[in-house]
């Protein structure tokens, strides 16, 4: 995680051509390779590592200077090649997925289930494992650039793994874990393919999670599919058009737009529709 920070920041700082400070690019390739762990455990009142942990600090200068600063800059050079990214990529991807595994245990334990679903907090639980891989965004881009474009990857990931983990491990009564442990036992059988008896054994999310977020970052790698490959993108498209979400927000620019303007106002529903989903395939 702290070298792939460091490597992002570093990156990040050459497109921008600018001069820059060693103490921004530091807190730059911190705030990239940790940034759930600096602020979502101080965002539900919890102490954050990386400032309890006596190690974490240490690794992540570490990082950072052989980064940016190795002699002759072999360290960069060497781990920006294939093989070690393939591996860097590998590990920063089975820690975020543990991480996000982490918070939602934490929210589950901490909010109460409402009277509408008694069996465990929803909304709590997913929001902060959605969260968990945003929040060095947001610190470093804002809410406008972060999600202008649409719903970010890490974001949209973050939504459905968190929601499929939740309701698998810890939705022991409630319908919806039940009906998806089902679901997987049918699948899998008793026997099951990849873990015996999968359906009753929380260790199966986890591998499912772990499972998804290395493939898919691994796949996200610029040498494979590239950072735009979203899997989920079919899936959440589908919600999306079935609500008519973009037809109704070009109505919406179009009404302000042309407002007391007949046709007018229709023409600009429609050049308006054409431009989101340009957006939307272009996100994509």
């Amino acid at each position: 995680m702290a070298v792939q920070g460091c490597i992002r920041a570093r990156a990040t700082l050459k497109s921008k051509g600018k001069p820059f400070s060693w103490f921004f690019a530091l807190t730059l390739s911190s705030f990239m390779a940790f940034g759930g762990g600096w602020f979502l455990p101080l965002f539900i009142g919890k102490p954050s590592r990386m400032i309890s942990s006596e190690l974490n600090a240490p690794i992540l200068v570490a990082a950072f200077y052989l980064t940016f600063y190795s002699p002759l800059d072999l360290f960069h050079r060497f781990s920006t090649s294939f093989l070690p990214s393939l591996a860097i990529t590998a590990f920063a991807q089975i820690f975020r997925a543990g991480g996000l595994v982490a918070i939602v245990n934490i929210g589950n334990s901490m909010f109460e289930p409402s009277t509408l679903y008694p069996s465990i907090p929803i909304i709590g639980p997913i929001f902060l494992g959605a969260l968990t891989g945003n929040m060095g965004g947001f610190a470093v881009n804002g809410y406008e650039k972060m999600f202008e474009n649409g719903c970010p990857w890490p974001f949209e990931n973050g939504i459905w793994l968190s929601s499929f983990y939740h309701f698998f491990t810890n939705d022991t009564t409630g319908p919806i874990g039940i009906w998806l442990r089902g679901v997987v036992g049918q699948l899998f059988g008793e026997e099951g393919i990849v873990i015996k008896n999968a359906a009753s054994d929380p260790n199966f999310a986890v591998l499912v999670v772990s499972g998804f977020m290395l493939v898919i970052g691994v796949l996200q790698m610029p040498q494979f599919l590239g950072p735009k490959f979203n899997p989920l993108k079919y899936v959440s498209g589908t919600v999306v058009g079935v609500m008519g979400i973009a037809e109704r927000n070009a109505e919406i620019i179009g009404a302000g737009a042309g407002a007391g303007a007949g046709a007018g106002a229709g023409a600009g529903a429609a050049k308006a529709v054409k431009t989101i989903k340009k957006k939307a395939k272009k996100q994509d």
